[in-house]
């Protein structure tokens, strides 16, 4: 099988391409990561063992990862409160094995991220080993060749620990310098990659999903106020389906939208685009207002339900075969009533009142927040600069294409549980006053 053709297959099954064009939308690493144990499980004849070859080192290493993370919280002597919810979470939510075993590329990203804020954290405990910062140029090089969002994740950061330097204890100079260095060879690489393999660029509009969603919007409620040159710019860069804009616009979506914009529009298109998008947002700023609020509020409202309806789709668990393209894994006929029990199981968390806020992007967000909160009680101003991954995320996922969806929040849901026990170890370390210590009690 040849590799390229695998690593198409992948992609179009997991919705994550278009047609057979390879582009750095979906970053080369994690392609090439499926596509080579893709080819050696066809190799053998079993495009199971294939998936199986990716999946299970991830799956080991999402145990070790998170095992860690209970060592670290051990050792800072976290309430036990907050250890016994987080290994209850890790043990019966779905979501957590859901994708520990699925072949996508978001698991390695969370994986990576929370690496990074073990690191960082344990830093705070003034390890000074070089090969430390070696290690976090190397995870930050990963992150960011996993998911196109990790270089802007990571920039955040290297803002936040620039501002929050003077007050900070962690090396922030080393630090910076680390990151900076992740990112670079992170570009280096990929465009070696691109190169290599004759990859070609993503599409711009795939960071455009705010705006479209907004002209989408606009052109469901006011079409009648387009004007003739309006409707002339919108044609050109929407190939020709302008019109057709309010009719596929979805509130909690904007894929229907975005995918009507050119592939590749000039420097000439998206100027007057912009022209035009600013004329149309004088007019009618709450149209515009509303369509970015719908497009990101799933993110902060913790009564609104992820997007997918529970994490992600588990499929029917009769289907005895799931066939995409060249990828044809097949599930065994025996495993039918636990796939069935399976479902119930996950399906359960979902539609249980209280216990389905745990399937709610915006509940760990605002656990994140809270927990900022803390801190910022402590005083420890600085100490801020270890929430700016999540909080990176968070803004990540606030311009995304989806509204609410749980496998984008993942390095945020990870993550929470390791800085609340961070928090209430930072706040003991430094001997407060009893009363701030009852809350770690």
């Amino acid at each position: 099988m040849n590799l390229r053709k695998t690593i198409d297959s992948i992609l179009v099954a997991l919705n994550y391409y278009y047609g057979t064009r390879w582009t750095t939308h979906y970053p080369p690493l994690g392609v090439l990561m499926m596509g080579y144990c893709m080819d050696i499980g066809k190799y053998f004849g079993s495009d199971n063992l294939g998936v199986g070859l990716y999946v299970i080192p991830q799956f080991i290493i999402c145990i070790v990862t998170i095992a860690y993370g209970f060592n670290m919280m051990d050792r800072w002597k976290s309430p036990i409160w907050l250890r016994a919810f987080a290994i209850l979470f890790f043990s019966l939510c779905p979501i957590i094995p859901m994708y520990a075993v699925m072949e996508i590329k978001d698991t390695y990203y969370y994986i990576v991220f929370l690496w990074i804020i073990y690191i960082l954290t344990m830093e705070y405990q003034n390890i000074d080993r070089n090969y430390v910062w070696f290690i976090i140029a190397i995870l930050i090089c990963v992150m960011c060749m996993l998911r196109n969002e990790g270089k802007y994740v990571c920039l955040l950061s290297c803002v936040v620990l620039i501002i929050a330097r003077k007050r900070t204890k962690l090396r922030w100079k080393k630090c910076l310098v680390s990151m900076i260095t992740g990112i670079i060879m992170a570009t280096v690489i990929t465009s070696g990659l691109c190169k290599i393999y004759n990859i070609q660029d993503g599409s711009i509009r795939e960071a455009l999903s705010v705006p479209i969603q907004q002209t989408a919007r606009y052109m469901r409620n006011h079409e009648d106020d387009v004007t003739e040159y309006e409707w002339k710019i919108l044609d050109d860069i929407f190939d020709g389906n302008a019109h057709e804009l309010g009719d596929v616009y979805e509130p909690n979506r904007a894929d229907a939208a975005k995918w009507k914009m050119v592939y590749y529009p000039t420097h000439e298109q998206l100027k007057n685009y912009f022209i035009v998008w600013m004329k149309q947002f004088i007019k009618h700023p709450a149209t515009y207002i509303a369509a970015a609020f719908n497009e990101m509020y799933g993110y902060v409202y913790i009564e609104k339900p992820e997007y997918y309806g529970g994490g992600f789709s588990l499929g029917n668990p009769s289907d005895s075969s799931i066939v995409h393209g060249d990828i044809m894994p097949t599930n065994n006929p025996r495993g039918e009533k636990i796939r069935s029990y399976i479902w119930v199981y996950s399906q359960l968390w979902n539609n249980l009142p209280v216990i389905n806020m745990l399937y709610h992007p915006a509940t760990f967000m605002w656990i994140i927040f809270i927990t900022m909160g803390f801190v910022l009680k402590s005083r420890k101003y600085g100490e801020l600069s270890y929430f700016a991954f999540p909080i990176g995320n968070f803004l990540i996922c606030c311009v995304s294409p989806v509204n609410g969806a749980v496998r984008y929040t993942l390095p945020v849901i990870y993550s929470c549980f390791i800085l609340m026990a961070f928090t209430c170890y930072i706040r003991n370390y430094t001997n407060n006053v009893e009363d701030e210590q009852q809350w770690c009690i």
